[in-house]
């Protein structure tokens, strides 16, 4: 006999565990940008140019909100004939002098760019040194670019240059394609301060007028948004991550107080685990040579600068986030901001993965139900689409929350579902470590091309649709199956979706856990047809169905309920309880037609019974059940009524 049931999904649900750490940093990075206006242009760079070097000597005025300074920017000729380069500096910022090789030059600076006369012409690879002096108020090009405010009464500037705010405080190439060799950063302060910059403190100088030098210097590929200050009545806090048993990397951290750094040092502290978790997980801290740490500044969120990310807080969610980009988004960078994802997903991805190293995967798993529960809010591709407009950069679609951070995230789940643990791992440390991308700049297809290959999967679809395509699959499921020999049954399962636009349906590989009498059995099955009918053979009658029990999809599953040919009465009825998501308390409404033998039963999302709450005889009509779960921990929960004729499913969500 052939017999229908519900079936119970693995699907995530909309639960809220406070404001999470990344979204912190992509609302902190994209509400300003309201603000804006010509701030935003499109950069691209002198695309004749490939810089290698920057060497930034910057004094700061602070009660004139004015910066001076020298710029030295070293860099080769991308083609013969060159008679002309292009360095970006916004117009609020005034050229005093441009040198060649140490010669003065003609120059014009109009509609934020500096069109540089060359002396002579380049040839193809030839060595081009400039030196700019400038000097003025910083403009706001992005979020901030550089901004001057006040900390304990004190002076606290700081810089946050993603994505095109750099060539508001210096003169650059400010695209993130052309990461530069080296980097100094020198900058003359007032004597009561603290500058705080990329790479190791080479030198602190006290120039006898009140002020001091701070010379930094970072030997490692650098972006041109990752060069960073952090400038006030700082604090320094040094711990160290000892990655063999012979040498130490300094971990250190500059807050405005003594009281800040002794509030946070939990979570400072927690810096150390992490590292070691990251470079377990993705190979040695990239810029060991150098150091890590913190910076504290005035924004509400972090920014991940190279070697030293800028914090508004320091809980160790966005402590993970931040250092997770040291490897993806430093070490490897987005070529372009329509790949942001590649950045930012990886960096929500590694929250989860902080928290399934420390608490377990229970912890990752309920990460990664926060984020599928954001990520379906997510409009458009992962992919950037339309990333101008009007000329104008649109930091909202860069930096959307839903979609480069959450998706992003859930991509990179979904992936390591497809792929398995081992191989993931590695195609992560491969691509971080391909001698093309290492301490470059990667695309989507880099990635793609890493997992393919070590796979040996061909993935096309997965990075078409989950990166470039839109939505996510909404499934309707009907399995029935009849009786075979001895205790063998016959499972016959219906996978169905809705239409799309792009891709009209979704191929994914999927997985059924059927829970018999007899044993559990997981079945996996290539889905790649909008409906399509898979067959296979169990041992044990059918009890219990959940359809992606590791919850690898991101996806809605409609359920479908079946009776016997012999019908139990319509009014057999389970409600969705209410309030819902709930805490501590929900009502649960059901009818019955007639007195009956009942259960009322709730599962986790693995499929798990964790509660009887009714089993047996129940009186015919509506009844109304109050479900206390004040010991709960949050999470979806299933609940489902069943008869020996007939059962209902409903989901449930406790937050807490």
């Amino acid at each position: 006999m052939i017999r229908k049931f519900v079936i119970l999904s693995a699907v995530c649900s909309a639960f809220l565990f406070g404001q999470e750490e990344h979204r912190l940093c992509s609302h902190a990075k994209i509400n300003p940008a309201s603000l804006l206006s010509k701030s935003t242009m499109v950069k691209a760079g002198d695309e004749n140019i490939d810089v290698h070097y920057y060497l930034l000597d910057i004094d700061i005025v602070v009660d004139q909100e004015k910066i001076s300074g020298r710029v030295k920017i070293y860099a080769k000729s991308l083609k013969d004939n060159l008679t002309s380069i292009n360095i970006d500096l916004e117009d609020e910022l005034n050229v005093l002098s441009v040198k060649i090789d140490g010669l003065y030059t003609t120059y014009t600076h109009n509609n934020n760019v500096i069109k540089i006369n060359a002396l002579s012409p380049f040839f193809s690879n030839e060595e081009i040194k400039l030196e700019i002096t400038y000097n003025g108020n910083p403009a706001s090009t992005g979020f901030v670019s550089f901004k001057f405010s006040e900390s304990n009464g004190k002076p606290w500037i700081w810089t946050l240059s993603e994505p095109f705010g750099a060539s508001g405080w210096f003169p650059c190439k400010d695209t993130p394609a052309d990461k530069a060799d080296s980097s100094d950063v020198w900058v003359t302060v007032r004597d009561d301060l603290v500058a705080v910059s990329n790479g190791i403190l080479e030198a602190e100088i006290n120039n006898n007028d009140g002020t001091k030098t701070y010379k930094w210097k970072s030997r490692y590929p650098i972006a041109q948004y990752l060069i960073s200050l952090v400038i006030g009545d700082l604090y320094k806090y040094t711990n160290y991550f000892n990655y063999d048993n012979s040498k130490a990397m300094p971990v250190t951290h500059y807050l405005t107080s003594q009281e800040e750094i002794n509030q946070e040092r939990k979570g400072l502290d927690e810096t150390i685990k992490m590292l070691k978790i990251f470079s377990d997980k993705f190979g040695l801290y990239p810029f060991i040579k150098e150091k890590y740490g913190h910076a504290q500044f005035g924004w509400s969120g972090g920014m991940e600068h190279q070697t030293c990310s800028s914090m508004g807080g320091f809980n160790v969610g966005l402590i993970a986030h931040e250092l997770a980009h040291q490897w993806f988004g430093d070490k490897v960078t987005c070529k372009n901001w329509e790949n942001i994802w590649l950045n930012e997903g990886f960096a929500t991805y590694l929250e989860a993965i902080y928290y399934e190293e420390t608490k377990g995967k229970e912890a990752y798993n309920l990460d990664i139900v926060k984020n599928m529960t954001y990520a379906k809010k997510a409009v458009g591709s992962v992919y950037v689409e339309n990333i101008t407009q009007e000329n104008q950069t649109n930091l909202h679609r860069i930096f959307d929350f839903y979609r480069s951070y959450s998706k992003g995230a859930v991509v990179l789940h979904m992936l390591r579902g497809v792929v398995g643990d081992e191989i993931f791992f590695q195609a992560c440390r491969n691509y971080l470590n391909d001698p093309e991308l290492s301490f470059g700049v990667a695309v989507t297809e880099d990635l793609q091309e890493h997992f393919e290959n070590l796979s040996g999967k061909n993935l096309e679809y997965f990075f078409n649709q989950w990166i470039y395509g839109y939505n996510y699959p909404v499934y309707s499921l009907e399995y029935s199956y009849a009786k075979g020999g001895s205790n063998e049954y016959n499972f016959i399962f219906k996978l169905s979706q809705q239409s799309n636009t792009k891709p009209s349906f979704f191929t994914m590989p999927v997985q059924i856990r059927v829970e018999t009498e007899v044993k559990d059995t997981v079945l996996n099955f290539f889905n790649n047809q909008q409906s399509q009918v898979f067959t296979a053979k169990i041992e044990g009658k059918p009890k219990l169905i959940i359809f992606d029990p590791e919850n690898f999809i991101l996806k809605d599953v409609q359920a479908i309920t079946g009776i016997k040919e012999n019908k139990v009465p319509e009014s057999f009825r389970l409600s969705q309880n209410y309030p819902n998501p709930f805490n501590p308390e929900t009502k649960i409404i059901f009818s019955l037609p007639k007195t009956m033998d009942i259960k009322l039963e709730v599962f986790n999302v693995l499929g798990k019974c964790v509660a009887v709450l009714i089993d047996g005889e129940t009186e015919a009509g509506k009844t109304e059940y109050t479900l206390d779960a004040k010991d709960w921990p949050s999470g979806v929960y299933y609940y489902r009524l069943s008869s020996k004729d007939k059962s209902e499913t409903r989901k449930m969500v406790v937050l807490k």
